[in-house]
């Protein structure tokens, strides 16, 4: 049996924020990540949390500090929640840990349209397709379906998947208003489709 996950909000410093730090850095390139001073000041905001994965039976450090097994950092806005980053611990991957806390997340917020956002898998000359076709994979796995839906940030374009019984209903339109809202206006998102 499988224990429960605990989730965590990241505090501004520490060693459990160290490892969410690393994880975040080593799982998104440059160009996908938000500055993680950002993070954690929206994450004050009661629509936001960043949180770092515990999982009890992972070994604890020699200082006593949990080891991190993912960190995710979602809000919710207009009606629905958007899962901007959920990213495993790479010395963990493969070990069921992402379906967790995908499931956490989607148990908690059961009443909510569920969003994110992937790289498009068809994208000509893309560096990484088989990455690609397996983050689809992943989502499609855990509940999640692939949309007509594109959103474009900072000059990169992405597909979006959704989860939940109401998400069909949410137009793109309804959709860049809630990504936009939750930027501050660090981050704005065109949202069309295809």
């Amino acid at each position: 049996m499988t224990s429960q996950l605990k989730p965590v909000r990241v505090p501004f410093w520490g060693p459990l924020t160290a490892q969410v730090h690393g994880i975040y850095r080593r799982a998104f390139p440059p160009n996908e990540q938000i500055p993680l001073a950002f993070l954690h000041v929206s994450s004050l905001r009661l629509n936001a949390q960043f949180l770092a994965w515990i999982d009890p039976k992972q070994p604890t450090s020699v200082d006593g500090v949990a080891r991190v097994v993912a960190m995710t950092y979602f809000q919710r806005a207009h009606g629905l929640l958007y899962l901007a980053f959920l990213a495993v611990n790479d010395q963990l991957r493969s070990a069921g840990y992402g379906s967790r806390v995908l499931n956490a997340i989607c148990e908690h917020n059961r009443d909510l349209p569920i969003f994110l956002e992937i790289e498009p898998v068809d994208e000509p000359g893309a560096p990484n397709p088989h990455q690609r076709q397996r983050r689809l994979r992943f989502y499609e796995k855990n509940g999640f379906e692939l949309t007509n839906m594109l959103t474009e940030e900072s000059g990169d374009t992405y597909r979006v998947l959704r989860r939940g019984a109401q998400a069909a209903k949410v137009s793109p339109k309804q959709l860049q208003r809630a990504l936009n809202s939750m930027g501050l206006g660090v981050v704005r998102s065109r949202v069309s489709t295809d």
